[in-house]
């Protein structure tokens, strides 16, 4: 965890929490990638999202956790990615 987006991580580890669900993320071929797992370590969403670096990957499968399964929250952009560099953007400008 990074000391700039320590409190950003924290925040999708709990929103995932919430659901039951931890993200695990790994390095893969093109970067890294999220895995959603049970607490206790079951896989249930293998290569959830992705990403160029470990908090990209998280902040993606944040973006896709809320479109898919909540239905919103999410921020704007096309992809998973560009909805992860949206929330970061915010996340640094701060409360509006």
């Amino acid at each position: 965890m990074n000391d700039d987006t320590g409190p950003l991580e924290l925040e999708v580890h709990e929103l995932l929490a919430q659901a039951g669900v931890e993200a695990r993320v790994g390095r893969d071929d093109d970067g890294f990638v999220v895995d959603l797992c049970r607490h206790g370590g079951t896989v249930v969403w293998p290569q959830f999202a992705g990403g160029r670096d470990e908090l990209h990957a998280l902040l993606a499968a944040e973006q896709r956790y809320l479109v898919e399964e909540v239905g919103e929250g999410a921020v704007s952009g096309s992809t998973y990615s560009e909805k992860a560099d949206e929330r970061l953007r915010r996340w640094r400008a701060g409360p509006d």
